[in-house]
């Protein structure tokens, strides 16, 4: 019986999808240049017929194995078995034993040997294929514009946008990939820096960056501006979509999640997800906020703004830092003191909130006035009266300083230095009173410290320094972001955060890619976002087995 409602309800959500994409149903041309075997685009031109999509896979085999999924019956699904180079007539193409590695540019012997998963990639024969730039192909075909390119060309990508020369101003989006590496794992290959400036330099903004491959590569997003509409109120057919995202929400339960990261889930091939995800990013692309309340663990509320970082995870992908919140849920216990620096919208003071209980308190620090707002209605509507706000920044010394606020978009990227984030743009500058921790636990008279999650987006080093007294005191167990660009814009860097860490006391635990728990850091090995860091005087027995 279970069986059956869960197919007759998966049948209503894929008649629901259908619905929403008669009603808004994609248009114009797509380019997708790297297509392999069409995973991206060749769904959209199935459901979309007026979309005209044009492939182009240098690697014959998987250009068969396209053109066999299509057999004929898409006419605006056009695969064209070339190389996008910045020539045109021939190029040379290395042949990977792993097919979607495969490449116009050679691995470089030194990015492959420090390359996580280089194991698997070997180029097993190099050919000559014909290549095309994209502009001629433009030329050539009548086409006046294109609404997405999509470039998954394997180091090759900024070369794939050069190729369109002045043709590029009849692009509106670019999706492309670049490495986050120090090294380059295809000869030639441009970094991410060199791919933004020219990005910027064309007329585009970065709107969207997800890291891939374990965190060694991102894909960002670039759009014109004026691309997607705005509206200041929402419509009818928008307040209704709203109720539809309400009934479509739901939570995963609350456990480890092996390789989860961020976006991790909007992948997921489950129509519920695919009907989120159209949901979250129409709603991501109106000026007004949507606001959109979802049931999470042990009964909390949240009210969260639907187009918002947060809202991707837990709306779309129904949670959100599943590995930490399974590991507080073990550690928190009733009575404790949580002290939650860079509260943000207020996520992690909630769950400590029902944790410790009565008998506990959760302080609460957030220099924003807009996520301060947002704390403050999510502690109201989840009566959590032990939650004391602290509506101030941490530093290594009490002053004032000078606070980047992110767009709406993005909230949780507020920053002293610059946006760590791709795509984050600056809504607002404001002064805001800076205190050391020590003076704050001090004057909101807390004996101890128990559990300290910090967040503040590259000034941890700083934080930490004017926490030295709670630290010897207490010994509290930590729950740190190690973000290197973040730290590097603020002076500081993930070797000095590691560094001051271990002078301090602590050791390391980095949440296991294959077990989504934490477990002790082997010495110079790439680290989860977050990590554990538990002080060598201050046993826990949640990481006992992990020690």
């Amino acid at each position: 019986m279970k069986a059956f409602l869960q197919r007759k309800f998966a049948g209503l959500l894929w008649r629901i999808e259908r619905r929403v994409e008669r009603a808004h149903p994609l248009t114009g041309v797509w380019l997708d240049v790297g297509a392999h075997r069409g995973e991206i685009t060749l769904p959209f031109a199935e459901r979309h017929p007026q979309l005209e999509v044009h492939a182009f896979e240098p690697n014959a085999p998987a250009a068969r194995g396209l053109e066999d999924r299509l057999k004929g019956r898409l006419p605006n699904y056009h695969v064209h078995a070339v190389a996008v180079t910045e020539h045109d007539g021939e190029a040379e193409f290395h042949v990977n034993a792993f097919e979607a590695a495969s490449s116009t540019l050679a691995l470089d012997p030194r990015g492959l040997e420090r390359w996580s998963g280089g194991e698997a990639l070997k180029v097993e024969r190099t050919l000559r294929v014909p290549s095309v730039r994209l502009d001629s192909f433009l030329n050539r075909h009548g086409i006046q514009a294109v609404d997405w390119l999509k470039i998954d060309a394997q180091g090759a990508d900024l070369a794939v946008v050069r190729s369109l020369g002045e043709r590029l101003k009849d692009v509106r989006r670019v999706t492309l990939e670049v490495q986050t590496t120090p090294y380059a794992l295809y000869q030639g290959a441009a970094d991410r820096e060199s791919v933004l400036a020219f990005m910027r330099r064309a007329g585009f903004v970065l709107a969207h960056a997800e890291l891939q491959s374990r965190g060694q590569e991102q894909n960002l997003s670039f759009e014109r501006p004026g691309a997607t509409r705005g509206r200041e109120f929402l419509g009818l057919l928008d307040r209704l979509l709203l109720v539809a995202a309400r009934l479509l929400a739901r939570t995963r339960p609350l456990a480890p999640v092996p390789g989860w990261r961020f976006g991790a889930d909007l992948d997921r091939d489950e129509a519920g997800i695919r009907i989120r995800k159209w949901l979250f990013w129409h709603f991501q692309s109106l000026a007004a906020e949507a606001p959109i309340e979802l049931g999470w663990h042990h009964g909390l509320r949240l009210r969260l703004p639907l187009g918002a970082d947060a809202a991707r995870c837990l709306f779309v992908g129904g949670r959100i830092d599943p590995n930490e919140f399974a590991f507080l849920d073990r550690v928190l216990k009733p009575g404790q003191v949580f002290v939650d620096a860079g509260a943000n919208d207020g996520l992690y003071s909630l769950f400590a909130s029902r944790k410790l209980g009565e008998s506990g308190t959760v302080l609460a620090i957030e220099p924003s006035r807009r996520e301060l707002d947002h704390l403050r209605q999510h502690a109201v509507l989840n009566r959590a009266v032990n939650i004391q706000v602290a509506p101030v920044a941490l530093g290594a010394a009490s002053g004032k300083a000078t606070l980047m606020v992110a767009d709406g978009r993005h909230a949780g990227h507020n920053t002293f230095g610059l946006f760590g984030h791709g795509g984050t743009r600056c809504e607002l500058v404001a002064d805001v009173p800076v205190e050391r921790l020590d003076d704050l636990l001090a004057r909101e008279a807390l004996p101890r410290l128990d559990v300290l999650k910090l967040d503040v987006e590259g000034a941890e080093a700083a934080v930490l320094e004017g926490a030295r007294g709670a630290i010897a005191q207490s010994r509290p167990l930590l729950l740190v972001e190690i973000f290197d660009d973040a730290l590097r814009a603020q002076g500081s860097s993930a070797r000095e955060l590691i560094g001051k860490l271990d002078a301090l006391g602590y050791e390391l635990y980095t949440f296991d890619e294959a077990s989504g728990r934490p477990r002790r850091a082997r010495e110079g090995e790439a680290l989860s976002l977050n990590v554990v860091a538990a002080h060598r005087e201050r046993p826990w027995a949640e990481l006992a087995a992990a020690s």
